[in-house]
């Protein structure tokens, strides 16, 4: 990776650090999803943790590209061999290795790949992320219209009791019905009180992804998009840069660099050093130089000779190499299935939509006659009830198929498109 490249990353990470350290007030109410998304990105754990590994990763990088620390060694002659100037008495050695040139360089290229690998990490966490918070958001979008059209089918019902209250008092209908609409009313008010609780639990959902703690009141109006637009088309040629196949791509790079890092590891190691020896006075002659402490420059070279190891760990790099290039063939294969899968699921959904609401209108149509018929005792109530229930249930696959366009299409950008840019 190239410098201009490294500046960019850091970068980045500097301003995804700012935002992550940017505590301001929050207001609770009202939030769009825009906002929660955001804010979930900002302070999801799973997000910032995989930041902090990149970060790591980067700070590695000048770790791995320095020398070997020095080696300091001292000796006392426990007997002092003579010399001609003096007994020797003590010794201290300093002695630094350099490997073999281009192998630092080789290390960082090694490590950069790595930090530019836990990069990719964050952005896949990242899409995830906002993935996971955008299906739970049109989740409660559609347990909340759910719930409106159950509240709405409760003042159907509640008519339908009082008509047949009615016809029953003149004589005219059947404490049958009574009982029956009876019936539906009150799993009606079940049914509500049940997407009220799943209501309570999707807020606990988005909370935990957006890191918010349980205490804090939330509110938030979900609303299901209207239908407009036309089916997004998107080809396997838009994966390519998506970080579940980029990651491995790199980690096939990694193992590039990781080839010439062994070579230069295979390569003798040079050292410097230097001894100085601390040389005692002569008492029974007077020599020139007497007691004089000498200094000893000296150069060492490593013999790499056992070379089985070299050539074994040049064979794994190779074999995690092409692990890496299959793991990325499936990454893509899985990525384009989600594609496809995504797309069909967006066609079955415009084609519900195409024919739900006519189905509907039919319905209603057919409702208004049958009440008619029913207050004129042409009809038996059992067919008003059943149309009721049909046209419930056209209205609930209506909602239904609101919802899986808009799963679709949210699935379809977090697999063509790239992590939230955010700018303050």
């Amino acid at each position: 990776m190239n410098c201009r490249k490294k500046i960019f990353i850091s970068w980045i990470g500097c301003l995804v650090l700012i935002l992550f350290g940017a505590a301001k007030a929050q207001d609770w109410n009202n939030l769009t999803l825009e906002e929660c998304t955001k804010y979930a990105v900002q302070n999801n754990p799973k997000v910032q943790a995989s930041f902090y590994k990149f970060e790591a990763a980067m700070e590695a990088v000048t770790r791995v590209s320095g020398l070997p620390d020095p080696v300091v060694s001292f000796g006392v002659f426990v007997s002092p061999v003579e010399t001609r100037v003096g007994p020797q008495q003590a010794k201290i050695s300093l002695m630094q290795m350099f490997p073999w040139f281009g192998t630092l360089g080789a290390k960082s290229k090694v490590q950069t790949s790595q930090a530019e690998l836990a990069y990719q990490e964050f952005l896949e966490n990242q899409l995830e992320v906002e993935l996971e918070l955008k299906q739970t958001y049109f989740l409660m979008a559609q347990t909340e219209a759910f719930k409106t059209l159950e509240y709405e089918n409760l003042g159907i019902l509640n008519s339908f009791k009082k008509l047949t209250t009615g016809r029953l008092k003149n004589a005219q209908g059947s404490m049958s019905d009574v009982i029956r609409t009876g019936i539906l009313y009150d799993q009606s008010v079940l049914d509500h009180k049940k997407y009220a609780l799943q209501i309570e639990l999707l807020v606990l959902q988005l909370k935990k992804i957006m890191n918010v703690a349980d205490t804090i009141p939330f509110n938030i109006s979900a609303e299901l998009p209207p239908i407009q637009g036309t089916p997004i088309d998107a080809t396997d040629s838009t994966l390519k840069e998506h970080p579940s196949i980029k990651k491995w791509t790199l980690k096939m790079d990694q193992s590039e660099a990781n080839k010439v890092l062994i070579k230069k590891q295979g390569l003798p190691q040079l050292g410097l050093g230097l001894d100085y020896m601390i040389i005692g006075k002569r008492n029974d002659v007077s020599v020139p130089d007497n007691g004089k402490n000498a200094f000893m420059p000296m150069m060492s070279m490593s013999l790499p000779i056992f070379r089985k190891k070299y050539k074994t760990r040049m064979k794994e790099n190779e074999q995690m190499k092409k692990s890496f290039e299959k793991s990325r063939n499936e990454a893509r294969n899985n990525l384009f299935f989600e594609l496809q899968k995504a797309q069909v699921q967006q066609q079955m959904s415009w084609l519900e939509l195409e024919t739900n609401q006519e189905q509907i209108d039919k319905t209603r149509q057919t409702m208004k006659l049958l009440l008619s018929a029913y207050s004129n005792g042409a009809v038996a109530f059992d067919e008003v009830l059943r149309t009721n229930q049909g046209l419930l249930n056209l209205k609930r696959a209506r909602i239904k198929a609101i919802t899986d366009k808009q799963m679709a299409k949210i699935e379809i950008e977090s697999l063509t498109s790239n992590p939230m840019d955010y700018e303050k």
